[in-house]
């Protein structure tokens, strides 16, 4: 991953798979790199600067994708269910 002002190395890649390419960094990060990062739900990308990312296959420019991700929490089906939190709900 590079950005204007710095890179990181092995930089670990995380699915799902999703519609298009996204970058979640934290605050801090961004400043290494040189990008002023929005806080955004995952997922918006929209507006969202972009970066460089290297790969054993390959480079590819991101127009935009970068973003630091806005407060959530990732829970199995059934603790979902036994914290009373709904599907897509935002806690």
């Amino acid at each position: 991953m590079i950005g204007p002002k710095g890179r990181f190395e092995n930089v670990a890649v995380l699915g799902p798979e999703r519609g298009s390419a996204q970058v979640e960094l934290s605050l801090t990060d961004g400043r290494v790199l040189g990008i002023s990062l929005p806080v955004r739900p995952s997922g918006d990308i929209k507006n969202t600067p972009g970066g460089t990312l290297v790969g054993p296959k390959g480079r590819v420019e991101l127009n935009c994708g970068f973003l630091a991700a806005q407060r959530h929490i990732h829970l199995t089906p059934e603790a979902a269910e036994r914290f009373g939190v709904t599907d897509q709900q935002t806690v």
